[in-house]
């Protein structure tokens, strides 16, 4: 089995990729909302970061981090941060998220914590917030190839 601190650094990895991808294409298509109702790269990445908040609220040293750009969903956002920035964000955060996670324990990924609805064990849910992360690196991959013109062995080569 994986661990929690394993699957962590896979999508760490994909996303510093997925972000290098936007060093490569014109900057506007950082904030480009591709359809209507839906959110430009740049706010799934700042939504990204309200998930690294989210599971460390969760885990036992209940460490907080104060996120100037991170976003929550249904958040009127009326200032925008560029590539530079959101990156510098992920390099100050996650390095944050992943000590933390260093130091759980297996007894303390099987507790069940407090959710909104009920409880969950504390491995679930942080499991869940890490594929959810990947899932939508997943989106942002599909929005370059739309925006880029790119293909897949552009994206996975």
């Amino acid at each position: 089995m994986i661990s929690i601190q394993n699957l962590y650094n896979i999508v760490v990895e994909d996303r510093m990729k997925t972000l290098d991808f936007f060093k490569r294409i014109d900057k506007g298509h950082f904030h480009r909302i591709f359809t209507a109702n839906t959110w430009s790269p740049e706010l799934i990445f700042r939504h990204l970061l309200t998930n690294i908040q989210w599971i460390l609220d969760k885990l036992p040293s209940k460490s907080k981090i104060n996120s100037n750009i991170a976003i929550n969903l249904e958040e009127e956002v009326t200032i925008h941060f560029d590539l530079k920035e959101i990156i510098n964000e992920f390099e100050r955060i996650s390095p944050l998220l992943k000590k933390q996670l260093s130091l759980l324990t297996p007894e303390q990924e099987e507790e069940y914590i407090e959710m909104w609805k009920g409880k969950m064990k504390r491995r679930t849910y942080i499991i869940r917030l890490i594929n959810h992360e990947h899932r939508h690196l997943g989106q942002i991959q599909w929005l370059l190839k739309r925006l880029a013109g790119w293909t897949d062995n552009d994206i996975y080569s």
